[in-house]
């Protein structure tokens, strides 16, 4: 897609927006390898804002998805944002051919819909997995999330060197397609809780509801935000979490173009080492999971103590999340500036020193301010009459 002959031009894209090749090919095979697909000789500036643009819209709905799966329901949330994302992906080969606006416009309506994904899939959780194993589920369900990425990277880097669909295209037509299958299948298969399932007995509601604390979730209460705001470890918190999505943006947007620009692999390679570090998430967000099961049932945490806990879970992650998501936007442009006059060795590591940087402080603020303690604004809110059906059900 990117002609990889414009040596600034080939930083600051990744598997989405180009299809490298192996170097040392001679350049009669280049050639004609190009000439199966559109090439696009983007500076490294623009290909910066391109790939910043999926978060500007993502950011506000990653803030706001919470509270719009609790107001219309996370299964139409989720569903309508995959949909969304899925269709705007089908087209994205027809807005590069528009223009460069237009496929950044595109690009940004795709961040309103994955935005919305996360925090409604957290709802999602709350309402089905019993209290004693939310945690595995969770862990399960999330973890598709970096197992999804090592697939992609692979297929797409694949895709890309085939006649199929014209190359680069169609990893955005086979993925788009099948996230638009994929919607229809969750708008017919899923529903947003147990008590509206129809197949579910009377006999498992009752198992569920013995073994789990839904009911408390639905209470209403009020977010005390300026104490949250204020509160020192979530400061450290919200650091720590800006450092973590900081290094993970660079890591899965831009570790593939200097693996092929400086380090010369082919693209079956890179998709397989950039994919390395989201399969060793997977797994160790499965184990860490056990053990706060474990934690749990071994009920050295009263129930009060756990409801606690869960009370902010939701918020603090959506809005950590939220700002975090902001350098998504700073990373790519970043990259974009250090390698403008070519992507060389010697200005690729400014960029890890840059993240690296990042990282340490980051890592040394929230050791240094994040507590474990309960805080005390982290009590909800409710009414005296719904608090009192708490503590009999206790």
């Amino acid at each position: 897609m990117v002609n990889t002959s414009e040596t600034v031009t080939r930083t600051n894209i990744s598997y989405a927006d180009e299809c490298p090749y192996l170097t040392d090919e001679d350049e009669e095979a280049r050639n004609s390898r190009y000439s199966k697909s559109e090439q696009y000789n983007w500076d490294a500036r623009t290909q910066g804002l391109i790939m910043s643009s999926f978060f500007y819209a993502y950011f506000v709905t990653v803030l706001t998805g919470g509270y719009i799966a609790k107001k219309f329901g996370a299964k139409r949330v989720f569903g309508g944002g995959v949909f969304l994302t899925s269709v705007l992906t089908l087209l994205t080969p027809a807005a590069v051919r528009w223009g460069t606006i237009p496929f950044i416009v595109a690009r940004a309506l795709e961040g309103i819909g994955e935005g919305l994904t996360y925090p409604s899939m957290n709802t999602m959780v709350s309402r089905w997995a019993p209290k004693l194993e939310r945690s595995r589920i969770s862990s399960a369900v999330f973890s598709g999330c970096p197992l999804g990425t090592v697939v992609s990277l692979s297929v797409s880097g694949w895709l890309c060197g085939l006649d199929f669909l014209g190359g680069w295209p169609a990893v955005f037509y086979v993925f788009g397609t099948a996230g638009c299958i994929w919607s229809v299948l969750w708008f017919i298969i899923i529903y947003d809780s147990p008590d509206i399932h129809p197949d579910i007995s009377e006999e498992e509601l009752s198992l569920y509801y013995q073994t789990e604390d839904n009911k408390v979730s639905h209470m209403d209460f009020d977010v005390p935000w300026k104490k949250i705001l204020t509160s020192v470890p979530m400061l450290g918190l919200l650091i720590g979490h800006i450092g973590i999505v900081f290094g993970l943006i660079i890591l899965m947007t831009e570790i593939p173009n200097y693996l092929n620009a400086v380090l010369h692999f082919g693209v079956e390679a890179s998709g397989f080492v950039t994919g390395l570090p989201n399969i060793l998430e997977a797994f160790g967000g499965v184990c860490a999971s056990y053990f706060a099961d474990k934690m749990i049932s071994s009920k050295r945490f009263s129930v009060t103590v756990v409801r606690k806990i869960f009370n902010s879970i939701g918020i603090l992650f959506g809005l950590t999340n939220g700002i975090a998501s902001l350098t998504g936007i700073i990373a790519p442009n970043m990259v974009g500036a250090f390698t403008a006059s070519g992507g060389t060795r010697t200005n690729w590591n400014k960029v890890f020193y840059v993240t690296a940087g990042i990282y340490f402080i980051a890592s040394t603020i929230f050791n240094l301010l994040v507590s474990a303690e309960l805080q005390d604004w982290n009590t909800k809110k409710v009414s005296e009459e719904k608090s009192k059906t708490v503590e009999t059900k206790s």
